[in-house]
């Protein structure tokens, strides 16, 4: 008998405890003892307690507390999430691998839900050890965000279909298409409204003997203490201030709506019957007690609150709401206030412009101030809750969000061909189904090759810079990366001209580079113009950057004189890069 079966079963389950998760099912075909051991209940509950997150039809919260482990089937649940993981990584690797079908593989990772979200986290946190690191850290983060934005989707569609969900949830959804990480959704909004609330019981011990309406001013001088304020007149069109989930985590100077939505939140958590009231201009919450109604002011300048008899000089957050003497204050519904939160990320992208914004490798929490969320992903996610909650959608939104999802969101292809073809007029149907067929053929379709040395063309030089190689350019003096080339300038003449190309020394006849830019913009740029530098160390404050993933595997050290380069992820395209 060999030694290790002459080990007690309470040593042999520490050390199958130990055993990667690709051989434990190796350990249990050894013998009836070792599936004995093994194959115990509360042995893979443990090693489903690895897995953070989980779709909710797991009911994994239930089952984790229930008081008898061998009742439930966790070596199945555990096989069932094992697989889901194997799937989501080889779906990952292919669409590193290849430039085709990467709608496809994406929709495949999403069908896995939450399911798939510890894999990609792992994926976007790999270490240097990767040889394909900045890809596969790039591609998580996309394949992350495209499932949080079908979650905000779904969401959005039950709320339009009249399924009751918290507001908290319903605003949150926004919060999703900007986000980043894995940590950052709506059950983490949720969980920090649930602390608020755990801290406020703290602090008042006897708050349960409270009158609704002295409980009403306890919590708003409680958020006050907490830093709940209304925006400064400087900062009132922050993109920052519609999102409710940065509100409650780190920006709590913020809109109205925003902080009346986290109010009514914490409130109900507290037992008060409180509701949203919106106005044209302003947002006050409304409570209901044995008293009456009474309303709150949206910034809580202070701690009175105001029945239904004097609410016509209700205080705001720069004075007073005045209203018609016989006017009734009624709470606004759930899809009222998320078109209007459209409405207010509208204003702020309308008035803020458009401003490049970094994307950092490692996502930033939003503790780390200033968070300032995509442009593209607000107002994308301001166009999608206004088609699905709002009015028809017009062909001028419809060709708008087309061009969106074109651009930055091509995953989302089926929602627009299965959600928003119901949505829309029927003479927009075709427009919209021309559109998705070409953003389907495009993906399938293999990028044509582009030889760097080209017999048959010798009147184009052929181009002198590799894609990766860094650069600073001679005239703006800014760093850049090369992402991309042509032999000769292929943009439109108008742009020719607006940009004199042909004052250069070689004109247009010359190669011209895609560049990803330092501050987080692409350009077009001529070889006249590139000055090749010396590459810092991890590619400097481009290597600082999510999206060269995109087009890059990693960044290669070469040596002390020369440097290092981007290694290329765009051999289909250009392969003699």
């Amino acid at each position: 008998m060999p030694p290790v079966l002459h080990l007690p079963d309470e040593l042999l389950q520490t050390i199958f405890a130990f055993v990667p998760d690709p051989d434990i099912f190796s350990v249990t075909l050894v013998c009836r003892r070792f599936y004995h051991l093994s194959s115990l209940p509360i042995s893979w509950r443990d090693r489903c307690a690895q897995y953070t997150f989980w779709e909710p039809h797991h009911s994994y919260q239930r089952k984790l507390n229930h008081p008898n482990p061998s009742e439930i089937q966790w070596k199945k649940l555990f096989v069932r999430r094992y697989k889901s993981d194997k799937q989501v990584s080889e779906l990952l690797d292919g669409i590193i691998t290849h430039s085709t079908d990467r709608i496809t593989r994406f929709e495949k990772i999403a069908r896995h839900g939450y399911d798939a979200k510890d894999c990609l986290r792992r994926m976007l946190e790999c270490g240097e050890d990767y040889k394909d690191v900045l890809a596969r850290r790039f591609y998580a983060s996309e394949a992350l965000a495209f499932i949080h934005r079908r979650r905000a989707i779904e969401i959005w569609k039950k709320i339009s279909d009249g399924v009751d969900i918290p507001l908290e949830e319903a605003l949150g959804a926004y919060d999703l298409f900007i986000t980043r990480g894995a940590n950052r959704d709506v059950e983490a909004i949720t969980r920090s409204l649930d602390c608020l609330a755990m801290e406020f019981r703290s602090q008042h011990l006897g708050w349960e003997e409270l009158t609704h309406r002295e409980r009403a001013s306890a919590v708003i001088v409680f958020m006050r203490s907490v830093g709940f304020t209304g925006a400064s007149y400087e900062n009132y069109h922050a993109l920052r201030n519609s999102f409710i989930g940065i509100c409650v985590d780190s920006n709590r100077a913020t809109l109205p709506l925003t902080t009346v939505a986290a109010f009514c939140a914490l409130g109900t958590r507290l037992g008060l019957d409180v509701k949203p009231c919106g106005f044209t201009y302003h947002v006050v919450a409304i409570l209901r007690s044995t008293m009456g109604m009474g309303i709150l002011a949206s910034n809580f300048p202070n701690a009175a609150t105001n029945t239904t008899s004097s609410f016509a000089s209700s205080p705001g957050p720069h004075g007073h709401v005045n209203l018609p003497h016989y006017l009734t204050p009624s709470p606004s519904n759930t899809r009222e206030l998320i078109v209007r939160v459209a409405r207010n990320i509208l204003e702020s992208v309308r008035l803020t412009g458009p401003q490049p914004t970094p994307t950092y490798t490692t996502p930033g929490s939003w503790d780390q101030p200033p968070f300032q969320p995509e442009r593209h992903a607000a107002l994308y996610a301001a166009l999608t809750a206004s088609v699905i909650c709002g009015p028809p959608a017009s062909t001028r939104l419809l060709e708008h969000m087309c061009t969106l999802m074109q651009r930055d969101f091509e995953c989302d292809v089926g929602f627009f061909e299965e959600d928003m073809s119901r949505l829309i007029s029927e003479d927009d149907t075709m427009l919209l189904h021309n559109i998705c067929n070409a953003v389907r053929k495009e993906d399938e379709t293999p990028k044509r090759a582009m030889r760097r040395y080209d017999q048959t063309l010798q009147r184009h030089p052929d181009p002198r810079y590799h894609i990766g190689t860094l650069f600073r350019h001679r005239r703006y003096h800014y760093e850049a990366v090369i992402t991309g080339w042509t032999r000769s300038c292929s943009t439109s003449e108008n742009w020719i001209r607006t940009m004199d190309v042909d004052t250069l020394k070689r004109g247009r006849h010359q190669p011209f580079y895609n560049v990803f830019v330092a501050d987080g913009s692409s350009r077009y740029v001529a070889e006249d113009n590139i000055v090749e530098i010396r590459s810092p160390k991890g590619g400097g404050v481009l290597g600082g950057f999510l999206c060269v993933g995109k087009w890059f595997r990693r960044f290669e050290e070469r040596n002390r004189d020369m440097g290092g380069r981007f290694v290329s992820n765009l051999k289909e395209e250009y392969p003699d890069d």
